[in-house]
């Protein structure tokens, strides 16, 4: 149990971190995108996603967050 929590407090700061970014570099999430964010339970996708969210700059959210 005690590593289930340790993962969902990693999941947690990662979505945090992603609609963090997002929000600094003034992009509106819309509902089914933080739909998907809250949904995801893969360290490494919500990892990849937060990278390429800080460095993207065109196309659309849905595109970017693969």
């Amino acid at each position: 149990q005690g590593r289930s929590a340790a993962l969902d407090a990693q999941l947690d700061t990662l979505r945090g971190v992603l609609v963090g970014i997002l929000a600094a570099r003034g992009i509106t999430v819309e509902a089914s995108i933080r739909a998907r964010i809250a949904g995801c339970r893969d360290v490494g996708t919500l990892a990849r996603w937060c990278t390429q969210a800080s460095s993207f700059t065109a196309g659309s959210l849905d595109e970017q967050l693969d």
